[in-house]
């Protein structure tokens, strides 16, 4: 594995950990984490999947990336995928918004600082007077 991509995935593990040390987020963390062991163990009942199928169903569902690999065959689990997404996906959405915003602040911390840009309108008389100087009458 490249090293810029150890150091993305150490990154991510450090904003995972400051996530559980926040008391809110911590709240969000273990209520997906609920949400997803509920429906892991739902599918496993209904379905009659193994544990690991079932969890991977429960992830690819509730992130929207649904290879169609696996899908509910029994009415019961059919009805329990709508309640689920319709619940599972607002919650999975902001946590993953969550880990995103953190990421990038740590990521925005550890870049140095650019100079900021001058706009168009500080740049204009530096233009008309390139263009008057080089003006030949």
């Amino acid at each position: 594995m490249p090293i810029p991509a150890l150091a993305f995935l150490a990154q991510l593990t450090h904003t995972m950990f400051d996530l559980l040390r926040d008391r809110q987020t911590r709240k969000l963390v273990l209520a997906v984490v609920i949400v997803v062991a509920a429906g892991t163990w739902v599918y496993h009942l209904l379905e009659g999947w193994s544990l690991f199928d079932s969890l991977y169903f429960t992830v690819i569902t509730l992130t929207t990336i649904g290879y169609g690999d696996l899908s509910p065959q029994t009415d019961a689990g059919k009805l329990f995928t709508i309640v689920y997404v319709l619940i599972g996906l607002g919650l999975l959405a902001t946590f993953i918004s969550l880990v995103a915003q953190r990421q990038r602040l740590a990521l925005d911390k550890t870049q140095a600082p650019t100079p900021p840009a001058s706009t168009p309108i500080q740049n204009i008389g530096t233009v008309t007077e390139t263009i008057q100087d080089d003006e030949v009458l």
